[in-house]
Protein backbone atom coordinates (compact mmCIF):
# COMPACT_ATOMS: atom_id res chain seq x y z
CA UNK A 1 0.00 0.00 0.00
CA UNK A 2 1.40 3.34 -1.03
CA UNK A 3 1.26 6.39 1.25
CA UNK A 4 -1.40 7.88 -0.99
CA UNK A 5 -3.60 4.81 -0.47
CA UNK A 6 -3.38 4.93 3.30
CA UNK A 7 -6.51 6.31 5.01
CA UNK A 8 -6.27 9.70 6.65
CA UNK A 9 -5.94 9.19 10.40
CA UNK A 10 -9.06 10.18 12.27
CA UNK A 11 -8.65 13.14 14.64
CA UNK A 12 -10.53 12.47 17.84
CA UNK A 13 -11.70 14.89 20.50
CA UNK A 14 -9.06 13.47 22.81
CA UNK A 15 -6.35 14.35 20.28
CA UNK A 16 -7.56 17.95 20.17
CA UNK A 17 -7.59 18.17 23.97
CA UNK A 18 -4.09 16.71 24.28
CA UNK A 19 -2.72 19.05 21.62
CA UNK A 20 -4.35 22.08 23.26
CA UNK A 21 -3.04 21.02 26.69
CA UNK A 22 0.44 20.56 25.28
CA UNK A 23 0.26 24.04 23.76
CA UNK A 24 -0.95 25.52 27.03
CA UNK A 25 2.01 23.94 28.88
CA UNK A 26 4.51 25.95 26.82
CA UNK A 27 5.94 29.07 28.45
CA UNK A 28 5.74 30.69 25.02
CA UNK A 29 1.94 30.57 25.30
CA UNK A 30 2.05 32.31 28.68
CA UNK A 31 4.21 35.13 27.32
CA UNK A 32 1.99 35.51 24.24
CA UNK A 33 -1.12 35.80 26.41
CA UNK A 34 0.61 38.27 28.72
CA UNK A 35 1.55 40.37 25.68
CA UNK A 36 -2.05 40.48 24.44
CA UNK A 37 -3.34 41.35 27.92
CA UNK A 38 -0.70 44.09 28.23
CA UNK A 39 -1.92 45.61 24.95
CA UNK A 40 -5.51 45.49 26.26
CA UNK A 41 -4.46 47.26 29.45
CA UNK A 42 -2.65 49.85 27.35
CA UNK A 43 -5.92 50.53 25.55
CA UNK A 44 -7.40 51.49 28.93
CA UNK A 45 -4.85 54.29 29.26
CA UNK A 46 -5.69 55.66 25.80
CA UNK A 47 -9.45 55.20 25.65
CA UNK A 48 -11.45 56.65 28.60
CA UNK A 49 -13.31 53.87 30.40
CA UNK A 50 -16.93 53.71 31.47
CA UNK A 51 -18.20 56.86 29.73
CA UNK A 52 -21.51 57.32 27.97
CA UNK A 53 -21.35 55.79 24.45
CA UNK A 54 -22.41 59.10 22.89
CA UNK A 55 -19.24 60.75 24.18
CA UNK A 56 -17.10 58.36 22.11
CA UNK A 57 -19.02 59.26 18.94
CA UNK A 58 -18.49 62.95 19.63
CA UNK A 59 -14.80 62.50 20.41
CA UNK A 60 -13.63 59.92 17.85
CA UNK A 61 -16.20 59.92 15.06
CA UNK A 62 -18.65 57.23 14.01
CA UNK A 63 -16.27 54.55 12.68
CA UNK A 64 -13.78 54.56 15.59
CA UNK A 65 -16.58 54.90 18.14
CA UNK A 66 -18.34 51.85 16.67
CA UNK A 67 -15.13 49.83 17.04
CA UNK A 68 -14.70 51.00 20.65
CA UNK A 69 -18.29 50.32 21.69
CA UNK A 70 -18.79 47.03 19.81
CA UNK A 71 -15.51 45.51 21.01
CA UNK A 72 -16.06 46.66 24.56
CA UNK A 73 -12.95 48.84 24.55
CA UNK A 74 -14.86 51.33 26.70
CA UNK A 75 -14.93 48.78 29.57
CA UNK A 76 -11.97 46.51 28.88
CA UNK A 77 -11.60 45.00 32.35
CA UNK A 78 -15.20 43.77 32.43
CA UNK A 79 -15.46 42.83 28.74
CA UNK A 80 -16.19 39.16 28.01
CA UNK A 81 -13.23 38.74 25.67
CA UNK A 82 -10.85 40.11 28.31
CA UNK A 83 -12.22 37.71 30.91
CA UNK A 84 -11.78 34.84 28.43
CA UNK A 85 -8.16 35.86 27.89
CA UNK A 86 -7.53 35.89 31.63
CA UNK A 87 -9.21 32.49 31.92
CA UNK A 88 -7.00 30.98 29.18
CA UNK A 89 -3.97 32.47 30.91
CA UNK A 90 -5.03 30.76 34.15
CA UNK A 91 -5.37 27.43 32.34
CA UNK A 92 -1.94 27.89 30.78
CA UNK A 93 -0.41 28.65 34.15
CA UNK A 94 -2.07 25.56 35.64
CA UNK A 95 -0.74 23.46 32.78
CA UNK A 96 2.79 24.78 33.34
CA UNK A 97 2.65 24.43 37.10
CA UNK A 98 2.98 20.65 37.14
CA UNK A 99 6.16 20.71 35.06
CA UNK A 100 7.69 23.56 37.09
CA UNK A 101 6.83 21.85 40.37
CA UNK A 102 8.49 18.66 39.17
CA UNK A 103 11.62 20.54 38.09
CA UNK A 104 11.77 22.43 41.40
CA UNK A 105 11.39 19.23 43.43
CA UNK A 106 14.19 17.63 41.40
CA UNK A 107 16.49 20.56 42.10
CA UNK A 108 15.54 20.48 45.78
CA UNK A 109 16.12 16.73 46.10
CA UNK A 110 19.59 15.63 47.20
CA UNK A 111 21.53 13.54 44.67
CA UNK A 112 22.40 9.91 45.18
CA UNK A 113 26.03 8.82 45.35
CA UNK A 114 25.72 7.08 41.96
CA UNK A 115 24.30 10.23 40.29
CA UNK A 116 27.03 12.37 41.85
CA UNK A 117 29.73 9.97 40.70
CA UNK A 118 28.38 10.17 37.16
CA UNK A 119 28.76 13.95 37.20
CA UNK A 120 32.46 13.68 38.13
CA UNK A 121 33.06 11.75 34.90
CA UNK A 122 31.41 14.34 32.67
CA UNK A 123 32.66 17.57 31.12
CA UNK A 124 33.41 20.80 32.93
CA UNK A 125 35.44 19.17 35.72
CA UNK A 126 38.22 20.82 37.67
CA UNK A 127 40.94 18.46 38.91
CA UNK A 128 44.03 18.74 41.03
CA UNK A 129 46.45 16.38 42.79
CA UNK A 130 46.99 16.99 46.48
CA UNK A 131 50.08 15.86 48.30
CA UNK A 132 47.92 15.07 51.31
CA UNK A 133 46.05 11.89 52.04
CA UNK A 134 42.33 11.67 51.37
CA UNK A 135 41.08 12.42 54.93
CA UNK A 136 43.56 15.30 55.25
CA UNK A 137 42.51 16.71 51.85
CA UNK A 138 38.83 16.60 52.88
CA UNK A 139 39.62 18.37 56.15
CA UNK A 140 41.63 21.05 54.31
CA UNK A 141 39.11 21.64 51.47
CA UNK A 142 35.97 21.84 53.63
CA UNK A 143 36.78 25.26 55.23
CA UNK A 144 37.29 26.80 51.79
CA UNK A 145 33.79 25.69 50.76
CA UNK A 146 32.18 26.84 53.99
CA UNK A 147 33.92 30.21 53.65
CA UNK A 148 31.85 30.82 50.51
CA UNK A 149 28.60 29.81 52.19
CA UNK A 150 28.42 26.23 50.95
CA UNK A 151 26.95 23.39 52.96
CA UNK A 152 28.62 19.99 52.62
CA UNK A 153 26.71 16.74 52.58
CA UNK A 154 28.60 13.47 52.71
CA UNK A 155 27.17 11.19 50.00
CA UNK A 156 29.44 8.28 50.81
CA UNK A 157 31.85 6.40 48.55
CA UNK A 158 31.55 4.89 45.09
CA UNK A 159 34.52 2.61 44.66
CA UNK A 160 37.54 4.45 46.01
CA UNK A 161 36.02 7.85 45.34
CA UNK A 162 34.55 9.71 48.35
CA UNK A 163 31.78 12.11 47.24
CA UNK A 164 30.39 15.29 48.80
CA UNK A 165 27.47 17.45 47.69
CA UNK A 166 28.27 21.19 48.08
CA UNK A 167 25.27 23.49 47.87
CA UNK A 168 24.01 26.92 48.93
CA UNK A 169 20.73 28.81 48.57
CA UNK A 170 18.90 25.51 48.39
CA UNK A 171 15.51 27.18 48.95
CA UNK A 172 16.00 29.01 45.65
CA UNK A 173 15.21 25.75 43.90
CA UNK A 174 11.59 26.90 44.21
CA UNK A 175 12.25 30.45 42.92
CA UNK A 176 11.09 29.89 39.35
CA UNK A 177 7.99 28.02 40.48
CA UNK A 178 7.08 30.83 42.90
CA UNK A 179 7.55 33.50 40.23
CA UNK A 180 5.35 31.44 37.91
CA UNK A 181 2.61 30.84 40.48
CA UNK A 182 2.57 34.55 41.34
CA UNK A 183 1.27 35.33 37.84
CA UNK A 184 -1.47 32.76 38.41
CA UNK A 185 -2.49 34.42 41.69
CA UNK A 186 -2.54 37.91 40.16
CA UNK A 187 -4.64 36.72 37.22
CA UNK A 188 -7.05 34.85 39.49
CA UNK A 189 -7.37 37.88 41.77
CA UNK A 190 -8.11 40.09 38.75
CA UNK A 191 -10.93 37.80 37.66
CA UNK A 192 -12.49 37.66 41.13
CA UNK A 193 -12.22 41.44 41.46
CA UNK A 194 -14.08 42.03 38.21
CA UNK A 195 -17.02 39.67 38.83
CA UNK A 196 -20.14 41.76 39.41
CA UNK A 197 -21.69 41.09 42.78
CA UNK A 198 -18.52 39.82 44.41
CA UNK A 199 -16.80 43.19 44.48
CA UNK A 200 -17.92 46.76 45.06
CA UNK A 201 -16.68 50.05 43.64
CA UNK A 202 -18.96 52.92 44.65
CA UNK A 203 -18.63 56.65 45.36
CA UNK A 204 -20.83 58.24 48.01
CA UNK A 205 -21.30 61.77 49.38
CA UNK A 206 -22.06 62.50 53.04
CA UNK A 207 -22.86 65.82 54.70
CA UNK A 208 -21.32 66.70 58.04
CA UNK A 209 -23.51 65.29 60.78
CA UNK A 210 -25.35 62.92 58.42
CA UNK A 211 -25.20 59.13 58.30
CA UNK A 212 -25.08 57.31 54.97
CA UNK A 213 -26.90 54.00 54.62
CA UNK A 214 -27.03 52.08 51.35
CA UNK A 215 -30.55 51.63 49.99
CA UNK A 216 -29.66 48.38 48.20
CA UNK A 217 -27.65 47.03 51.16
CA UNK A 218 -24.50 46.82 49.02
CA UNK A 219 -22.74 48.51 51.95
CA UNK A 220 -23.96 46.59 55.04
CA UNK A 221 -23.17 49.32 57.57
CA UNK A 222 -23.72 53.03 58.13
CA UNK A 223 -21.08 55.73 57.74
CA UNK A 224 -21.47 58.92 59.79
CA UNK A 225 -19.41 62.00 58.93
CA UNK A 226 -18.53 63.98 62.04
CA UNK A 227 -16.24 66.52 60.40
CA UNK A 228 -14.53 67.25 57.12
CA UNK A 229 -11.49 69.50 56.96
CA UNK A 230 -9.04 70.78 54.39
CA UNK A 231 -5.44 71.50 55.35
CA UNK A 232 -3.78 74.18 53.26
CA UNK A 233 -0.15 75.15 52.94
CA UNK A 234 0.23 78.55 54.65
CA UNK A 235 3.00 79.51 52.25
CA UNK A 236 1.04 79.39 49.00
CA UNK A 237 -2.50 78.38 49.94
CA UNK A 238 -2.34 75.07 48.07
CA UNK A 239 -4.14 72.10 49.56
CA UNK A 240 -1.94 69.67 51.49
CA UNK A 241 -4.59 67.09 52.35
CA UNK A 242 -8.27 66.35 52.99
CA UNK A 243 -9.53 64.69 56.17
CA UNK A 244 -12.83 62.99 56.92
CA UNK A 245 -13.56 62.04 60.52
CA UNK A 246 -16.09 59.23 60.32
CA UNK A 247 -17.77 56.62 62.49
CA UNK A 248 -18.89 53.18 61.35
CA UNK A 249 -22.36 52.18 62.57
CA UNK A 250 -23.00 48.44 62.27
CA UNK A 251 -26.59 47.73 63.19
CA UNK A 252 -27.30 50.09 66.08
CA UNK A 253 -23.77 50.14 67.48
CA UNK A 254 -20.77 52.29 66.75
CA UNK A 255 -18.00 49.79 66.01
CA UNK A 256 -15.19 51.93 64.61
CA UNK A 257 -14.10 55.52 64.25
CA UNK A 258 -11.20 56.97 62.35
CA UNK A 259 -9.81 59.69 60.14
CA UNK A 260 -9.66 59.16 56.36
CA UNK A 261 -7.28 61.12 54.19
CA UNK A 262 -5.74 60.81 50.74
CA UNK A 263 -3.64 57.60 50.58
CA UNK A 264 -4.82 56.61 54.09
CA UNK A 265 -8.08 54.65 53.76
CA UNK A 266 -10.17 53.17 56.56
CA UNK A 267 -10.71 49.41 56.49
CA UNK A 268 -13.68 47.54 57.91
CA UNK A 269 -14.86 44.00 57.12
CA UNK A 270 -12.88 43.92 53.91
CA UNK A 271 -14.24 47.30 52.73
CA UNK A 272 -11.89 50.17 51.94
CA UNK A 273 -13.12 53.73 52.54
CA UNK A 274 -10.89 56.23 50.74
CA UNK A 275 -11.00 59.99 50.27
CA UNK A 276 -12.08 60.79 46.71
CA UNK A 277 -13.81 64.20 46.69
CA UNK A 278 -15.25 66.96 48.85
CA UNK A 279 -17.87 69.66 48.70
CA UNK A 280 -19.79 72.33 50.57
CA UNK A 281 -23.28 71.46 51.77
CA UNK A 282 -25.33 74.36 53.11
CA UNK A 283 -25.04 77.93 54.39
CA UNK A 284 -26.92 77.87 57.71
CA UNK A 285 -28.74 80.83 59.23
CA UNK A 286 -30.74 81.38 62.41
CA UNK A 287 -33.82 83.64 62.48
CA UNK A 288 -35.22 85.02 65.72
CA UNK A 289 -38.68 86.57 65.56
CA UNK A 290 -41.50 86.90 68.12
CA UNK A 291 -39.43 85.19 70.77
CA UNK A 292 -38.93 82.07 68.60
CA UNK A 293 -35.68 80.94 66.97
CA UNK A 294 -35.66 78.78 63.87
CA UNK A 295 -32.85 77.48 61.70
CA UNK A 296 -32.83 77.57 57.93
CA UNK A 297 -30.29 76.92 55.21
CA UNK A 298 -29.34 77.71 51.63
CA UNK A 299 -27.87 74.88 49.53
CA UNK A 300 -24.42 75.43 48.06
CA UNK A 301 -22.97 74.15 44.82
CA UNK A 302 -19.78 74.59 42.86
CA UNK A 303 -19.98 76.25 39.49
CA UNK A 304 -18.32 74.60 36.53
CA UNK A 305 -14.66 75.56 36.27
CA UNK A 306 -13.78 77.01 32.84
CA UNK A 307 -10.74 75.31 31.29
CA UNK A 308 -9.30 78.66 30.30
CA UNK A 309 -9.68 80.16 33.76
CA UNK A 310 -9.52 77.62 36.61
CA UNK A 311 -9.44 80.44 39.17
CA UNK A 312 -12.99 81.35 38.18
CA UNK A 313 -14.28 78.15 39.78
CA UNK A 314 -16.22 79.20 42.88
CA UNK A 315 -19.01 78.19 45.22
CA UNK A 316 -22.39 79.84 45.40
CA UNK A 317 -26.10 79.46 46.11
CA UNK A 318 -28.11 78.18 43.10
CA UNK A 319 -30.28 80.99 41.77
CA UNK A 320 -33.48 78.92 41.86
CA UNK A 321 -32.93 78.16 45.57
CA UNK A 322 -31.64 81.55 46.70
CA UNK A 323 -35.00 82.77 48.12
CA UNK A 324 -36.13 81.80 51.62
CA UNK A 325 -39.73 82.82 52.49
CA UNK A 326 -40.14 83.72 56.12
CA UNK A 327 -42.98 82.35 58.30
CA UNK A 328 -45.02 85.56 58.09
CA UNK A 329 -45.60 84.86 54.41
CA UNK A 330 -45.01 88.47 53.36
CA UNK A 331 -41.21 88.69 53.57
CA UNK A 332 -38.20 86.71 52.39
CA UNK A 333 -34.43 86.53 52.60
CA UNK A 334 -32.45 86.36 49.38
CA UNK A 335 -28.91 84.97 49.31
CA UNK A 336 -27.31 87.52 47.02
CA UNK A 337 -23.70 86.31 47.19
CA UNK A 338 -21.53 83.72 48.91
CA UNK A 339 -17.79 83.53 49.44
CA UNK A 340 -16.24 80.24 50.56
CA UNK A 341 -13.35 82.15 52.08
CA UNK A 342 -13.47 85.86 52.91
CA UNK A 343 -11.77 88.54 54.97
CA UNK A 344 -13.17 91.73 56.45
CA UNK A 345 -10.87 94.72 56.19
CA UNK A 346 -11.83 98.33 56.94
CA UNK A 347 -15.46 97.25 57.22
CA UNK A 348 -15.46 95.74 53.73
CA UNK A 349 -15.70 92.02 52.99
CA UNK A 350 -13.60 90.68 50.13
CA UNK A 351 -13.05 87.23 48.73
CA UNK A 352 -9.84 85.50 49.84
CA UNK A 353 -10.14 82.17 48.03
CA UNK A 354 -12.49 81.25 45.21
CA UNK A 355 -12.68 77.54 45.92
CA UNK A 356 -11.32 76.30 49.24
CA UNK A 357 -13.36 77.02 52.39
CA UNK A 358 -11.89 79.15 55.10
CA UNK A 359 -13.96 81.89 56.70
CA UNK A 360 -17.23 81.90 54.71
CA UNK A 361 -19.32 85.00 54.10
CA UNK A 362 -23.00 85.22 53.09
CA UNK A 363 -24.58 88.34 51.62
CA UNK A 364 -28.34 88.64 52.33
CA UNK A 365 -31.12 90.92 51.11
CA UNK A 366 -34.33 91.32 53.11
CA UNK A 367 -37.45 91.69 50.98
CA UNK A 368 -40.68 92.81 52.67
CA UNK A 369 -44.22 93.53 51.52
CA UNK A 370 -44.53 90.54 49.22
CA UNK A 371 -48.11 90.55 47.88
CA UNK A 372 -50.37 87.54 48.30
CA UNK A 373 -50.78 85.29 45.31
CA UNK A 374 -54.41 85.92 44.45
CA UNK A 375 -55.90 86.06 40.96
CA UNK A 376 -57.06 89.67 41.40
CA UNK A 377 -53.97 91.29 42.76
CA UNK A 378 -52.47 91.80 46.16
CA UNK A 379 -54.12 90.71 49.38
CA UNK A 380 -55.90 93.34 51.45
CA UNK A 381 -53.71 94.99 54.02
CA UNK A 382 -50.48 93.83 52.41
CA UNK A 383 -47.52 95.89 53.65
CA UNK A 384 -45.65 98.15 51.35
CA UNK A 385 -43.03 96.45 49.27
CA UNK A 386 -39.43 97.14 50.32
CA UNK A 387 -35.88 95.80 50.01
CA UNK A 388 -33.07 96.07 52.52
CA UNK A 389 -29.53 94.95 51.73
CA UNK A 390 -28.13 93.40 54.87
CA UNK A 391 -24.68 92.97 53.35
CA UNK A 392 -22.16 90.25 54.15
CA UNK A 393 -22.27 88.32 57.38
CA UNK A 394 -19.36 86.29 58.66
CA UNK A 395 -20.01 83.25 60.91
CA UNK A 396 -21.56 84.39 64.22
CA UNK A 397 -22.56 87.86 62.97
CA UNK A 398 -26.16 89.13 63.28
CA UNK A 399 -28.27 91.63 61.31
CA UNK A 400 -31.57 93.20 62.34
CA UNK A 401 -34.80 92.49 60.48
CA UNK A 402 -38.13 94.33 60.70
CA UNK A 403 -39.36 92.16 63.55
CA UNK A 404 -36.31 90.18 64.60
CA UNK A 405 -32.75 89.22 63.70
CA UNK A 406 -30.89 86.90 61.35
CA UNK A 407 -27.63 85.25 62.29
CA UNK A 408 -25.17 83.51 59.96
CA UNK A 409 -24.13 80.29 61.72
CA UNK A 410 -21.69 78.99 59.13
CA UNK A 411 -21.50 76.27 56.51
CA UNK A 412 -21.59 72.50 56.44
CA UNK A 413 -19.19 70.51 54.32
CA UNK A 414 -19.54 67.17 52.62
CA UNK A 415 -17.06 64.47 51.78
CA UNK A 416 -16.82 62.19 48.78
CA UNK A 417 -15.74 58.71 49.77
CA UNK A 418 -14.86 55.78 47.56
CA UNK A 419 -16.17 52.55 49.06
CA UNK A 420 -14.51 49.49 47.58
CA UNK A 421 -14.42 45.82 48.33
CA UNK A 422 -12.32 43.62 46.07
CA UNK A 423 -12.39 39.92 46.86
CA UNK A 424 -9.48 39.38 44.50
CA UNK A 425 -7.25 42.08 46.01
CA UNK A 426 -5.68 39.82 48.68
CA UNK A 427 -4.74 37.34 45.96
CA UNK A 428 -3.22 40.12 43.87
CA UNK A 429 -1.10 41.28 46.82
CA UNK A 430 -0.07 37.70 47.68
CA UNK A 431 0.85 37.19 44.03
CA UNK A 432 2.88 40.39 43.96
CA UNK A 433 4.76 39.44 47.15
CA UNK A 434 5.30 35.90 45.84
CA UNK A 435 6.73 37.23 42.59
CA UNK A 436 9.16 39.47 44.49
CA UNK A 437 10.29 36.52 46.61
CA UNK A 438 10.67 34.26 43.56
CA UNK A 439 12.54 36.83 41.46
CA UNK A 440 14.81 37.68 44.40
CA UNK A 441 15.67 33.99 44.73
CA UNK A 442 16.37 33.67 41.02
CA UNK A 443 18.52 36.76 40.52
CA UNK A 444 20.11 37.45 43.92
CA UNK A 445 20.30 34.06 45.62
CA UNK A 446 20.52 31.50 42.80
CA UNK A 447 20.82 27.84 43.70
CA UNK A 448 24.47 26.77 43.39
CA UNK A 449 25.49 23.10 43.44
CA UNK A 450 28.69 21.20 42.89
CA UNK A 451 29.99 17.67 43.46
CA UNK A 452 33.37 17.43 45.18
CA UNK A 453 35.16 14.04 44.98
CA UNK A 454 38.29 12.81 46.75
CA UNK A 455 40.06 9.76 45.29
CA UNK A 456 43.24 8.28 46.87
CA UNK A 457 46.25 7.97 44.56
CA UNK A 458 49.62 6.42 45.01
CA UNK A 459 52.37 7.87 47.17
CA UNK A 460 49.88 9.28 49.70
CA UNK A 461 48.33 11.72 47.25
CA UNK A 462 44.68 12.49 46.53
CA UNK A 463 42.87 13.45 43.31
CA UNK A 464 40.47 16.31 44.09
CA UNK A 465 37.65 16.80 41.55
CA UNK A 466 35.02 19.57 41.47
CA UNK A 467 32.16 19.01 39.00
CA UNK A 468 28.97 20.94 38.21
CA UNK A 469 25.57 19.74 39.34
CA UNK A 470 23.35 22.39 37.77
CA UNK A 471 20.52 22.07 35.25
CA UNK A 472 22.55 23.75 32.53
CA UNK A 473 25.71 21.80 33.35
CA UNK A 474 27.59 24.89 34.50
CA UNK A 475 29.53 25.44 37.66
CA UNK A 476 28.27 27.90 40.23
CA UNK A 477 28.97 31.59 39.64
CA UNK A 478 31.67 31.69 42.30
CA UNK A 479 33.21 28.31 41.39
CA UNK A 480 36.48 29.89 40.25
CA UNK A 481 37.03 31.62 43.60
CA UNK A 482 36.02 28.51 45.54
CA UNK A 483 38.40 26.37 43.48
CA UNK A 484 41.33 28.73 43.99
CA UNK A 485 40.74 28.75 47.75
CA UNK A 486 40.64 24.96 47.84
CA UNK A 487 43.90 24.76 45.88
CA UNK A 488 45.58 27.00 48.44
CA UNK A 489 44.28 24.86 51.32
CA UNK A 490 45.29 21.47 49.89
CA UNK A 491 48.45 22.62 48.11
CA UNK A 492 47.29 20.85 44.97
CA UNK A 493 48.62 20.83 41.43
CA UNK A 494 46.05 21.30 38.65
CA UNK A 495 45.69 18.43 36.17
CA UNK A 496 43.33 17.93 33.25
CA UNK A 497 40.83 15.12 33.10
CA UNK A 498 40.43 12.33 35.63
CA UNK A 499 40.99 8.62 36.06
CA UNK A 500 43.55 7.22 33.56
CA UNK A 501 44.13 10.61 31.96
CA UNK A 502 44.95 12.20 35.30
CA UNK A 503 47.36 9.37 36.13
CA UNK A 504 49.01 9.72 32.72
CA UNK A 505 49.51 13.47 33.23
CA UNK A 506 50.73 12.81 36.75
CA UNK A 507 53.44 10.40 35.59
CA UNK A 508 54.42 12.76 32.80
CA UNK A 509 54.82 15.64 35.18
CA UNK A 510 56.99 13.52 37.43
Amino acid sequence: MTPADRPTPEITFGDVVRTAWKKLKEMRTVFQLLGIIAIAVLVCTVVPQGEDPQSYYERYGRFVANVIVRLGLDHVHTATWFQVLIGILLLSLVACSGRLWKEASQRWRLPTAAAAAGRTRGGGRLNCLSSLGSPQTVAAAAPALRKHGYHLLDLGAVGERHLFYAHKHRLSAWGQALAHYSVFLVALGSILGSIHGLSLDQNINIMEGDTFRSEDASIPFGIKLDRFSIVQDPANGSVKNYYSEVRIIDGDKEVLSGKISVNHPLRYKGYFLSQSDWGLGEAQIEITSGGKTTQHSFPLERAACPETSPDACMWGVPQEQAVLFLPDGSSALVAASFYADAVRKDGKVSQASTEYPGTPALSLTYVSGIPGHKPKGAAEGAPKHGMQELGFLLPGETKALADGTVKFIGITKSTGLGVRKDFGLPLVWIGFITSMVGLTMIFYFPLQRSIVAFEPRGQGRTLLTMAPYGRAGDLADDSSDVWQDMLKQVGGKVVAGSGANAEQEESTSD
